[in-house]
């Protein structure tokens, strides 16, 4: 989206979206618990639908769960609130019933950014990704981090991932959800220390954080102490249809974590979303076509790196290895030096800039509604330039 009132862009919805409208959530999920700890007591939520026909009828937090169906029928002009991660399903079901975004239904990822900084003035952002190596045990050939274009891969340095992390703090009010990826984020040798200087700084900012790793290393007893002592999670890649030996080393993984008390989820990926990184077919496309990927492309990854918050952490991965240049379009300067406001960082983090898209949209298939190839998930290759760890 491009902005045409900087600073003002939700001043509508803000006032459309108050506490004295009747809201409807969409999806049963743990987003849905949070959302109701945060608002029930605030919003007149009036009902709760979930997509899963087993779930209808059943008490969820003191809502009886109903169907989609049977939400749509009785709303009257109430509003739905969507607290599904599978919001871009959800939506194309609600544009085809014939309401539209924004005004009858939003996500509540959206709804949260606005109604913390219209009501409360405070900046609450989903998401973000920091990368603490680029080094990797793994060199996959369609890595959507660019991995194998690092010719010289290195451990971040602490300090200054301290300095971005307090450069995000010092405007972010409340962060919902930390990654820790890579490469492969277990290497990163000063775990420890980097995840008590989280606690200790900003565990009253951040909701949750977890790593994203692909099991091929087991942290040491000093990490996982501290991620059981303080919640940390663990998001686990399956690549055990392509790599031997590779389901081993993720039930050993559990294993451990399981001792521990940590909690984990696990995705067996035997096929990727071909995200073309550095392809060009899209470099004669016109600004409101590309406006209009973004849109529907809408990645809900942020990235973070040298006190620059990327729109898309595939670029903010690529820009470092060196293989994309970049543009000041897309990313919000969270240095000092810069005067504009948290408004404008959190319209930037829904999607709002100078372009209406992020340039690196014209190197990339995009993600969501806009693409649907698929590829052979974590297919190795021959190193090169990439040393392994």
């Amino acid at each position: 989206m491009k902005w045409e009132n900087k600073g003002r862009q939700f001043d509508r919805f803000a006032e459309e979206w108050n506490s004295s409208c009747e809201y409807y959530l969409w999806g049963a999920s743990h987003t849905c618990r949070c959302f109701l700890a945060d608002y029930g007591k605030i919003l007149q939520v009036k009902g709760i639908a979930d997509g899963n026909p087993q779930r209808c009828g059943e008490l969820f937090d003191g809502h009886r769960i109903c169907s989609p169906a049977d939400l749509l029928k009785f709303r009257g002009n109430g509003k739905i609130i969507v607290t599904s991660l599978a919001y871009w399903e959800i939506r194309l079901s609600l544009l085809r019933a014939g309401l539209e975004e924004n005004r009858d239904f939003c996500d509540s990822r959206l709804f949260n950014r606005v109604f913390q900084m219209y009501r409360n003035h405070k900046l609450y952002l989903p998401r973000v990704d920091i990368a603490l190596t680029d080094k990797c045990t793994l060199n996959c050939r369609d890595c959507n981090m660019g991995i194998p274009c690092f010719k010289a891969p290195r451990h971040r340095d602490m300090e200054e991932m301290k300095a971005d992390l307090a450069a995000l703090f010092r405007r972010v009010d409340c962060l919902e959800k930390l990654n820790l990826v890579g490469g492969e984020p277990f290497l990163f040798p000063r775990l420890p220390e980097l995840l008590e200087h989280l606690h200790d700084c900003y565990h009253e900012k951040v909701r949750a954080i977890e790593f994203f790793s692909n099991a091929t290393i087991v942290p040491a007893p000093d990490v996982l102490s501290v991620c059981a002592r303080y919640g940390i999670t663990v998001q686990i890649s399956d690549y055990s249809p392509q790599i031997p030996n590779c389901g081993s080393k993720v039930d050993r993984l559990i294993r451990i974590l399981d001792e521990y008390r940590i909690g984990w989820s696990r995705f067996r990926l035997d096929k990727w979303i071909d995200f073309g990184l550095m392809n060009r077919e899209k470099e004669d496309c016109g600004e409101e076509q590309m406006i209009r990927f973004f849109d529907l492309c809408a990645p809900p990854f942020r990235g973070l790196r040298n006190k620059k918050f990327y729109f898309c952490h595939l670029e903010c991965s690529m820009v470092h290895s060196g293989v994309y240049p970049g543009e000041a379009n897309d990313y919000f300067d969270l240095s000092e030096e810069n005067s504009a406001g948290n408004m404008e960082l959190m319209e930037f983090d829904a999607g709002y800039s100078r372009l209406g898209y992020v340039t690196f949209c014209r190197r990339c298939h995009g993600c969501n509604a806009v693409n649907t190839r698929e590829i052979p998930g974590a297919v190795q290759q021959e190193r090169g330039g990439n040393e392994s760890f």
